[in-house]
């Protein structure tokens, strides 16, 4: 069993104390596995996202990575921890190369393997390598959102968080997005994305978290929710949704 490098226990945060969105969530994500937070909208499922990241604070419940507290850690304090986030929108400088996103990212590593990593990462994404000297407002939705990942897991974070990663791109680009989630995950990363796109997140997904009103309705195999009926159970029906499982790899 490999070992959990995220986890949470009984979380409660939001924008503002004492008005919780997330509401006594527990979650736990391991290296080489993807693991997909689902629910309807208004469900908690940014919240959940950015509180793991350190944008929002916590009202309760402790969060550990790779053996480390970090509830109470700050955003960038979490990224030089081993933390990764891709937010949803404005995650590119249009004025700046291909090259110039990936320089930014690798000031976490120590100088001499800055140039390594880099080479590395545009080895990872050949389409941006291609396009290592193009400004980045001249790729595409597609293409940034590769770009953003790909500065993301530069360093070799032990956890990258992407919120709703496909927002906005054709099912041609979804594809491309998630076949790169893919390999990243073969590189031992664990990788937990907040997604709308359902059917696509649980083809590539090995475990899944439904959120309901900020709380956990389900919480295990993604296979599990290829039947649209239980879905429809658990998005629609919280009351009496079926037992949640543990979320323990």
């Amino acid at each position: 069993m490999t070992k959990a490098l995220l986890q949470m226990n009984d979380v409660v945060a939001g924008y503002e104390q004492g008005l919780p969105i997330v509401r006594g969530v527990s979650f736990t994500a391991s290296g080489g596995e993807i693991v997909a937070i689902l629910g309807p909208n208004g469900a908690g499922k940014s919240t959940f996202i950015k509180a793991v990241a350190g944008l929002l604070s916590v009202d309760a419940g402790t969060m550990v990575l790779t053996g480390h507290d970090i509830t109470y850690m700050s955003a960038h304090l979490r990224a030089r921890a081993g933390l990764a986030y891709v937010p949803q929108l404005h995650n590119v400088f249009a004025t700046l190369t291909v090259l110039d996103h990936l320089k930014i990212g690798a000031t976490l590593l120590p100088p001499a393997a800055r140039k390594t990593q880099i080479e590395a990462s545009l080895t990872l994404f050949p389409d941006l390598a291609r396009q290592r000297h193009v400004l980045a407002g001249r790729l595409s939705g597609g293409q940034r959102q590769l770009l953003s990942i790909a500065r993301a897991v530069l360093t070799q974070p032990a956890v990258l968080l992407l919120d709703e990663p496909s927002a906005g791109l054709s099912p041609r680009m979804v594809e491309q997005v998630f076949a790169q989630l893919v390999k990243i995950r073969a590189g031992g990363i664990a990788v937990v994305l907040v997604e709308q796109h359902v059917k696509a997140t649980l083809a590539i997904a090995d475990r899944a978290y439904v959120l309901v009103e900020g709380e956990v309705a389900y919480a295990g195999p993604a296979a599990a929710l290829q039947n649209k009926n239980t879905l429809a159970a658990l998005y629609l029906n919280h009351a009496h949704r079926p037992s949640a499982t543990t979320g323990a790899p």
